[in-house]
């Protein structure tokens, strides 16, 4: 008797344990988002085997579309060639702080990066209109932190990096993602379109860096938004002593504004806890990401001359007002 009880008790442990299929590990808004947290499994019974369903991208709406590349070409770079544009200069001191979670991350950068397209919106031409009317401001011993709207910044580094005057330092660490709380796939489309200049840059490991960073990766997330948000800690930036070693003795922090700046504003440590006690939330008109907060307080007190420039991509008199 007591050997019977002994081998119904072990039957189950003899038994191979069922693995939870697919559909019972799905989370999210719909299929393609439950995707976004969806993990190794089997197929559920009556599930069909081999290649999954066709991915929907119908969320990916492109503001400001272009039909090709800046360059003009007929046929653009395929993902892992635009991903090799974004590789650190050789010997750069910035490489570690690269971050290309936009073209990496989750699900939906495979399957939906031909369905961006090209984005060159009015707002990214007007924002990089008010650059190059200050272009003086920038050049050997000047960093910037381009912390605009992503797609924004991506145009204005753009033209920073021409003929190897500046190294991009990409930080776009937000997924692609319906419902995103940061509509990467804006980002992803201006890198698209802004590609040759990237690709066809020469920058020398000594060259300023320019971070390129989207303003709204740590926005107010609502009810039905999927949480992309990709904020930095201050060891994720370079330290100012890593600048002060490679020359850099100014940085220029350029933020989307709802008037645009004549020229760069010098920040001190008073002006700069301002902004952070009056900031009720990061991404919107006036206001800024928690972030950098700290790190430009680091480069304050070691000497770093920091300025701010508000860029608006509305106040265009030459572009149309347009959304984004």
């Amino acid at each position: 008797m007591t050997a019977c009880l002994l081998l119904v008790a072990l039957i189950p442990a003899l038994l191979p344990m069922a693995s939870p299929c697919r559909a019972d590990e799905r989370t999210g808004l719909g299929s393609d988002l439950g995707r976004l947290n969806e993990k190794a499994a089997p197929p559920c019974p009556g599930e069909p085997t081999g290649a999954r369903p066709a991915t929907d991208c119908t969320f990916v709406t492109i503001v400001g579309g272009q039909p090709a590349p800046k360059s003009g070409e007929a046929t653009a770079a395929p993902l892992e060639t635009t991903r090799a544009a974004t590789l650190p200069v050789a010997g750069s001191p910035y490489a570690k702080y690269r971050e290309i979670g936009f073209l990496t991350k989750g699900p939906f950068i495979d399957d939906c990066y031909s369905a961006t397209g090209f984005r060159y919106s009015d707002g990214d031409r007007c924002s990089v209109e008010h650059l190059l009317a200050n272009r003086e401001a920038f050049g050997p011993g000047v960093a910037v932190m381009m912390s605009s709207g992503g797609a924004h910044s991506i145009a204005m580094a753009a033209e920073l990096v021409k003929d190897g005057a500046y190294q991009a330092v990409w930080k776009m660490g937000s997924e692609i993602a319906p419902h995103g709380v940061s509509a990467s796939e804006q980002d992803v489309a201006a890198f698209r379109y802004h590609y040759p200049d990237f690709a066809a840059a020469k920058p020398g490991p000594g060259a300023p860096p320019v971070l390129i960073m989207d303003q709204h990766r740590g926005d107010k997330i609502f009810e039905n938004d999927f949480d992309n948000r990709a904020e930095f800690r201050p060891d994720q930036y370079p330290s100012a002593s890593e600048y002060k070693r490679n020359g850099i003795r100014k940085l220029i922090w350029i933020v989307e504004g709802a008037k645009t700046d004549a020229e760069p504003v010098l920040l001190d440590e008073a002006k700069l806890k301002t902004l952070a006690d009056t900031k009720p939330g990061p991404g919107h008109w006036e206001e800024y990401s928690d972030d950098p907060i700290v790190t430009l307080r680091g480069y304050i007190r070691a000497g770093i001359a920091v300025y701010m420039r508000h860029i608006s991509p509305y106040d265009c008199p030459y572009s149309k007002r347009h959304k984004n």
